[in-house]
């Protein structure tokens, strides 16, 4: 992997990658240009073409291709080296880990994954042709847009004030009425129906004998990935043609399209959202794109989905500030109060742009943008916006509307990680319904214990890593120590498993196990054993396993250790990348680029390991 990474550098043309970014120009042996990440005048940021470096005098960042990508974009080392990998042709090993119930974890929820080699569930596409036959649609549909064809859907975006280069910009398109148009010009250029089923371009025929266009005489509005690459679409329908159904339809989900990460406009914010420290969250692509038209730039939506925990992970790569400027009816405050619990409890800083009289923002950015500033300007902080609702909602001169304005508030104020922020509100909560804030205090306690209470699960029977409710309470940090006291609990129940934990498991792995009580060697005390026996007794209560005699519970522990220990494995490997990516965070910003290579090199043999 080692080599991999030399070979990146090696094709890669730093001077034109961060000439992407920045007007360089040439200065002797070196390109000169004003750092892209922090204000000044006088160029101090440096480019050394023949050393493949950069280094800016003002701010002291530096270092090489992988470290600009990752803070420009706000990427992290895995991200940055699989672009750089696909712009360079650089093909990696992929590393996939498997939860315990057999799923998989995507780019962008933690897991690291290299190369489009991967294939489409059930289709056997490779990720690299659904990239390639999404990118065509988009070409496609920009062509049909600007055609005769495509005159009355470009005169309805002209009409609802977007200028052509807006238009161009954000690669809107056109799919002409009738069953193949996309279909057939995609089949011309050599893409086969299985991958535009795979694409969810096309929807499949009963009988699975070929399909026809999923998005028919409507006006397409590719989405785009962070990193710029058309991932899917969300598509109006024509204006004047069958508005009897959907008027928006988005691809499903795909092997590159998962709904609950995407963002539309990700890919033009993300570096307003840096330099202005907040990001906008709108409720449709005409909002997003006549927000952008107007100047702001920091604005994206989420997509056919309500805001997610994944959507927010993305935006806090560029900034923890939000502001929520979604419709006034019902369903968009309903939206915008789930969002604000989401963000508070992802630790962000949420405001409300609140608009009277009913106009969304592509209305207000199309006939009074003095009036948008203004609004944008003016937002107030989410907290403060919902409690003055309920007070308009409640009375809060009686007992039971002061006691419906509490217990509705406490909701959000239980979500807040922050104990002080959540002291202060709970004390304006008591100051304006004139209440005792001890008696407030006791409201905000039951609705954090009420968010604790877990909910049982269900369906058939499947090994759970989650931990039982046993006297054994150690809080623990990390999955892989819940999967090593699994392990412990299993060879308390059947001592012959221990031969396990000794076969074509790595010095690594084994030490890892070696440090628990009741696998090491190290005499265990037997308060500890008694309650790792308990734990493990009720460990077979819960997996049904009571009744079973040594023999059957021993055809059932085994392979459930052997899972255990293949997950452990793969775990561990996740987490060492995960403090080694984090450390070298540490040393780019210290500046320490030797301590930086030296962790580089460790990631790649780290990600190596089998």
């Amino acid at each position: 992997m080692d080599s991999q990474v030399e070979e990146i550098k090696a094709r890669l043309s730093i001077v034109e990658l961060i000439g992407g970014y920045v007007h360089l120009v040439k200065a002797g042996a070196h390109w000169k240009a004003c750092c892209p990440f922090h204000n000044e005048k006088t160029p101090s940021f440096t480019v050394n073409e023949e050393r493949q470096m950069w280094h800016c005098f003002g701010c002291n960042k530096g270092g090489d291709a992988f470290a600009f990508l990752m803070e420009i974009e706000g990427l992290e080392f895995r991200e940055a080296l699989q672009l750089l990998a696909e712009r360079t042709g650089v093909e990696l090993k992929p590393y996939r880990s498997q939860s315990t119930t057999g799923g998989s974890f995507i780019p962008g929820e933690g897991e690291y994954q290299t190369g489009d080699d991967e294939r489409a569930p059930s289709a056997g596409v490779s990720k690299a042709r659904v990239f390639g036959v999404l990118e065509l649609a988009t070409k496609f549909g920009e062509k049909q847009l600007w055609s005769p064809v495509g005159a009355k859907s470009l005169a309805y975006l002209q009409g609802r004030g977007l200028t052509d280069e807006t238009i161009k910009q954000f690669r809107i398109g056109y799919i002409p009425k009738g069953w193949r148009h996309l279909a057939d010009f995609l089949a011309s250029k050599n893409f086969t129906d299985s991958e535009m089923l795979a694409a969810g371009l096309l929807i499949e025929k009963e009988g699975g004998t070929g399909g026809y266009d999923r998005f028919r005489e409507r006006i397409m509005f590719p989405i785009l990935d962070v990193l710029g690459r058309v991932i899917g679409f969300s598509a109006r329908v024509e204006p004047g043609a069958d508005e009897s159904q959907a008027k928006y339809i988005n691809t499903p989900e795909t092997v590159v399209y998962h709904k609950s990460s995407v963002l539309y406009g990700i890919a033009f914010a993300k570096q307003a959202m840096k330099s202005e420290d907040q990001a906008i969250f709108v409720e449709g692509q005409m909002d997003v794109i006549a927000m952008h038209q107007a100047g702001f730039t920091q604005t994206v939506a989420v997509s056919g989905t309500a805001l997610t925990e994944e959507q927010l992970k993305i935006i806090k790569r560029y900034t923890t500030s939000i502001r929520l400027f979604f419709d006034m009816d019902k369903a968009g405050q309903t939206a915008a109060r789930r969002s604000t619990e989401l963000a508070l409890k992802a630790g962000l800083r949420v405001m409300i742009v609140a608009i009277e009289g009913g106009k969304d923002a592509a209305e207000l950015a199309q006939h009074d943008p003095d009036a948008l500033r203004g609004a944008i300007q003016g937002a107030i902080p989410a907290l403060d916006y919902f409690l003055q609702r309920l007070m308009v909602r409640y009375n809060r001169h009686n007992p039971e509307g002061r006691r419906d304005i509490v217990e509705d508030f406490a909701t959000l104020l239980s979500v807040m990680p922050d104990v002080v922020e959540r002291s202060f509100w709970l004390k304006r909560l008591a100051e304006t319904v004139e209440s005792d804030e001890h008696i407030v205090a006791e409201s905000v306690d039951r609705a954090i214990r009420a968010r604790r209470v877990p909910t049982p699960n269900a369906g058939a029977y499947t090994p759970s890593v989650a931990t039982p409710t046993a006297s054994s309470h150690t809080p623990f940090t990390h999955r892989s120590e819940i999967l090593r006291q699994r392990i412990g609990w299993c060879c308390l129940l059947d001592a012959s498993l221990r031969v396990l934990l000794s076969q074509n498991i790595s010095e690594s792995v084994q030490a890892y196990l070696s440090e628990d009580p009741i696998l090491g060697n190290a005499n265990t005390l037997e308060a500890q054993l008694r309650e790792a026996m308990f734990a493990s007794e009720q460990f077979l209560e819960q997996e049904g396993l009571t009744q079973s005699t040594p023999e059957e519970r021993h055809v059932i522990l085994e392979p459930l250790v052997r899972q255990y220990l293949s997950e452990l494995t793969k775990e561990l490997q996740h987490e060492a990348l995960k403090r080694i990516e984090y450390q070298m965070k540490q040393a780019r910003e210290s500046g320490n680029r030797e301590e930086e290579s030296r962790l580089r090199a460790e990631f790649a043999r780290v990600l190596s390991e089998k």
